[in-house]
């Protein structure tokens, strides 16, 4: 992967992927960011990637997903470096007929065996905790 990152604006960069993709990130204070900051992208990242490994392994095994939620919770080291130290994810999958150990299945291949940015964190030194809801 190559790609570009430049500032935009003050303390807003943009970033550039060399296909052509773009994303801001966004590191001014609070009551005006309008993005996310890079620790912020880092952990929705990695809820993303576990979110389409759990998304492809249950429709493989022939499931309709209505709906895929991951409610995503992370607390940071007060110190340097700043990095997450404790992660929670509480899925909620929506659709008829879906298994909750299917899911659950799921899941534990997602963050064990797939899902790189979560396994990253969590090699890093980040606490992992999960949950799930199948509402049908």
């Amino acid at each position: 992967m190559k790609g570009v990152l430049k500032t935009v604006d003050d303390r807003i960069y943009l970033a550039k992927t060399e296909d052509g993709r773009v994303t801001y990130i966004d590191v001014r204070d609070i009551d005006v960011k309008s993005g996310l900051s890079p620790m912020e992208l880092l952990l929705f990242s990695a809820a993303a990637c576990s979110a389409i490994d759990v998304q492809v392994i249950l429709e493989k095994k022939r499931y309709r997903i209505d709906e895929l939620v991951i409610e995503v919770e992370g607390k940071r080291r007060d110190d340097y470096p700043k990095i997450w130290e404790k992660i929670r994810y509480k899925y909620i999958v929506r659709g008829e007929g879906i298994k909750a150990e299917d899911v659950e299945k799921a899941i534990s291949l997602s963050l064990n065996k797939y899902c790189s940015a979560t396994i990253t964190l969590v090699r890093a030194g980040a606490e992992l905790d999960w949950s799930y809801e199948v509402v049908g």
